[in-house]
């Protein structure tokens, strides 16, 4: 099974990516920088407005699990764009790519 991971360099994300690899589960993971190779894990480059980053994560994956978000911003437009269209856009491509299941975090 792969999953697909919004937000998996973070606190939560970094918790939901080691127990995926407690249970032998391919990962596919989004991040805006270059990250260290991690058993289980594919990074994928891209951000929450990035639409083709988003399709390359949910090719090929059985489920997504939507944890980014920002928890801080200079303007409620800047927690309007990665809470709210970022997640339009995660939804979007799920729907896209066929994703079955989707599990989103707040």
């Amino acid at each position: 099974m792969t999953i697909a991971i919004t937000g998996g360099t973070g606190f939560v994300g970094q918790a939901v990516l080691d127990e995926a690899a407690k249970r032998v589960l391919d990962v596919r993971a989004l991040t805006r920088r270059e990250r260290y190779a991690r058993p289980g894990v594919e990074w994928v480059p891209g951000d929450l407005a990035d639409r083709e980053g988003l399709a390359r994560l949910m090719r090929g994956a059985e489920a997504a699990i939507h944890i980014a978000g920002a928890v801080s911003a200079p303007d409620e437009a800047g927690f309007e764009e990665a809470n709210v269209r970022g997640t339009l856009r995660v939804l979007e491509a799920a729907k896209k790519a066929g994703v079955p299941r989707l599990i989103f975090v707040s």
